[in-house]
């Protein structure tokens, strides 16, 4: 395969997106990205010598056009379609017949918006800024298709977790439950607090971890919940790799990168059946356990189920997390994408 250049055109570039296009560097693919905010990426990422990451702000739409068409890109990857100037770049980009991919990491809910997305779909609205979706998984494929997307324009394994950073552990594990994710109400937090008053009053040995910010912080004023603000990944990893389980009881989570990120680090899983990302890395009573969204009773029957379960019986359940975790990797992600290069 010739050098592929590749432009990624993004809202904000996070850590796993970063996994991702080291890939495609590893393949010896050149890869530029341009993000509402790179503060986040790492100094090393971006050498003078080998520049990768643009801050959007810095051109106008008429300069970011002109970068777009002088580094002529083989695909380019476009966060979404909420910003109004990619959106003009990737339809000139595909005036000229060349390959612009946009990102699913959203569900199909049936919302006014996305039906008004599924009749512009019909009239393939769509395809004037986009030849292909790049969707995260099964329900973002559907969506993809909803909107007018063909089976065979759709790749998958948007978003990995980085798995360099984020791998099993031998640390000896303490009886804890873990949750990561903004504290706010579509997290699911109230349901948790709920089911957890009733498990800490039976088992106040085990403890139960909230990693994250936000409005609901002020709920939080239980001596067995352990609070921390959000922290790097690799700091969240030793989190991680100290906890037994993962608990996200979001009753909305399109996606969800932290299952993917639990799951390789070894965590059993409790998700609610509204986790995008539960049918890839969780089987139910196998490594973890699916509860009814809003059902705290649901909730804790699934955390009393852990807290029974044997050392051995949890061991497994860690090892087929791990396995589960796999599915998707940065390799894989990276490989979807270059699929598309003729």
């Amino acid at each position: 395969m010739e050098k592929v250049k590749i432009l990624y055109l993004y809202a904000e570039v996070m850590g796993y997106t970063v996994a991702t296009i080291k890939e495609l560097v590893k393949f010896g693919a050149e890869v530029k990205v341009i993000s509402w905010n790179i503060d986040k990426i790492n100094s090393d990422e971006n050498h003078a010598d080998r520049k990768t990451y643009f801050r959007k702000s810095d051109f106008s739409e008429k300069e970011l056009l002109k970068f777009a068409l002088n580094f002529s890109p083989d695909i380019t990857v476009v966060s979404g379609w909420q910003d109004k100037t990619y959106l003009f770049i990737a339809k000139q980009l595909r005036k000229k017949d060349l390959k612009v991919v946009s990102c699913f990491d959203d569900q199909w809910f049936n919302s006014y918006k996305q039906v008004l997305a599924y009749l512009l779909g019909k009239i393939n609205f769509f395809k004037l800024f986009f030849s292909h979706a790049w969707v995260s998984g099964h329900y973002q494929f559907e969506y993809a298709r909803k909107i007018g997307f063909k089976k065979n324009e759709i790749i998958f394994d948007l978003l990995s977790a980085d798995q360099d950073v984020f791998k099993g552990t031998l640390n000896n594990k303490e009886k804890k439950f873990l949750f990561v994710g903004r504290l706010v109400e579509e997290k699911g937090l109230n349901l948790l607090l709920e089911a957890w008053s009733r498990v800490q009053l039976l088992y106040p040995d085990w403890k139960l971890e909230l990693i994250g910010d936000g409005p609901l912080e002020n709920q939080i004023n239980n001596k067995n919940v352990i609070h921390k603000s959000f922290t790097k990944s690799e700091e969240l990893t030793l989190v991680m790799s100290k906890a037994i389980c993962l608990i996200l009881p979001s009753n909305f989570e399109p996606w969800g990168v932290v299952v993917h990120e639990a799951a390789a680090c070894g965590l059993v899983l409790i998700l609610s059946d509204k986790v995008g990302s539960a049918p890839t890395f969780l089987i139910d009573k196998f490594n973890g356990y699916l509860f009814k969204d809003g059902n705290s009773r649901d909730l804790e029957k699934s955390m009393l189920k852990i807290i029974h379960a044997s050392d051995n019986e949890l061991a497994k359940m860690r090892d087929i997390s791990i396995s589960m975790s796999k599915r998707i990797t940065p390799n894989t992600s990276a490989m979807n994408l270059l699929s598309l290069i003729d």
